[in-house]
This record gives C-alpha cells, structure tokens and sequence, in this order.
C-alpha cells in the first residue's frame, strides 16, 4: 500500500500536512478493516513497534480495499447510526 499511496493523486493545492492526514487516515482504515492490531506499539516512534505495524498495513494492496469492504468498516466503526 505504501507504493499506492505515492502513486494516488492528491487534490491540488493539497500541502504535504494535508496528504499525511489522509494517508494516516487511510492507514488506519486498513488496519482496521483488515484487523491489523499494533497495540500501543504502533504509537511508539522509537521502537520496532510502530514500523512493525506500518509493514502489515502496507502489505495490504489498495485494490484488496474495494467498496464492500469500506462499506463493512463503516458499519463496523459507526454502528449507531
């Protein structure tokens, strides 16, 4: 996924903050829809934990992330609504 993240095109104008927001979002989306679980590791910037983490996720190829799948994550994560 890491690949097709520098590959998608950003709206223009978008700064780099921008793109790193969505490209986190997206991250987490992954990892949630395909139930990748960092623990507290994947917050921690100074061990192996986070780049562990960031590996599983960019495993995952952006065309294993198809609609049907977006549409489960969303009942799974707002299920109130």
């Amino acid at each position: 996924m890491s690949r097709d993240l520098v590959a998608l095109r950003w709206p223009t104008g978008q700064g780099i903050r921008s793109r790193e927001g969505y490209a986190i979002a997206l991250r987490n989306i992954v990892a949630d829809a395909f139930s990748i679980d960092g623990g507290k590791a994947k917050y921690d910037a100074h061990g192996p934990g986070r780049q562990i983490w960031l590996e599983r996720v960019h495993a995952i190829k952006l065309r294993d992330l198809t609609p049907a799948v977006v549409q489960k994550w969303k009942r799974d994560f707002r299920p109130h609504r």
